[in-house]
């Protein structure tokens, strides 16, 4: 049995894996107090571990702790300059982030043309890959909650909100108090980026990329695209649960 750890900045997800395929995922926010028994519940009696950490050295260090305690095998996956069918356009490789790697290795398990991969966490990440694997390179954007945070800090008025679920809730483009002002300036930034990005990636490619979306807000960033994009909230520990399946 293996155990696939995603390590993310706010959050951590993990499940159970066999032959590639995940069981049931996971998740807690860093600061849940039950957080570590969870996981060491979940990998006990397991053989192996394989985790992808974007979260830095002291939860990486806590993670270590909680697998060694198990008896188990850790491994950490980084980011190559060619593995998996993948090419990285990184010219530091091991520079790219282990979640953007395995998101674009789990996203590739089903493509059988050009993808874009959208992570939706802390901050949005896109990166563009072709067909045959070559990976175009990426964009980092902060997220809604992050841009919402940022003008609450910044400024004296204009006061903290929530980011809007999806478009669904936004009557009219242009808000009409200062809430909805901020709220849906925060959206629209984040879907018209990516949005364009994937034209970008179109008119680069001369045909229109499938578009993926992965992480903890991918079903609200998805629901904010122009584009039709696929929701695999697990994308990252797909991609970890096909590398954990390749290097057994």
């Amino acid at each position: 049995m293996t155990v696939v750890i995603d390590a993310g900045n706010s959050r951590i997800k993990w499940a159970r894996c066999r032959n590639g395929k995940l069981e049931r995922s996971e998740h807690a926010a860093w600061n849940d107090a039950d957080l570590w028994q969870r996981l060491a519940d979940a990998v006990a009696g397991c053989e192996r571990v394989v985790a992808a950490n974007v979260a830095g050295p002291d939860k990486a260090e806590q993670i270590a702790a909680v697998v060694a305690a198990a008896g188990a095998e850790l491994e950490w996956v980084v980011a190559r300059s060619e593995a998996y069918g993948l090419t990285s356009a990184y010219a530091d490789a091991g520079s790219l982030g282990a979640d953007r790697w395995c998101a674009l290795i789990g996203a590739r398990r089903d493509a059988d043309g050009d993808v874009c991969v959208i992570g939706a966490g802390t901050a949005v990440t896109f990166d563009a890959v072709t067909a045959e694997g070559r990976h175009l390179g990426g964009l980092i954007l902060p997220g809604e909650r992050l841009m919402l945070d940022a003008l609450a800090s910044n400024t004296k008025l204009i006061g903290r909100y929530d980011p809007v679920a999806d478009w669904s809730e936004v009557e009219e483009l242009l808000g009409r108090s200062t809430q909805q002002a901020v709220t849906h300036g925060a959206a629209l930034a984040v879907g018209a980026a990516l949005d364009r990005a994937i034209e970008f990636v179109a008119a680069t490619l001369g045909r229109r990329p499938a578009v993926v979306v992965g992480g903890g807000a991918a079903a609200s960033i998805a629901a904010k695209l122009a584009s039709t994009a696929a929701v695999r909230a697990d994308l990252v520990l797909e991609g970890l649960a096909f590398i954990a399946d390749e290097t057994s």
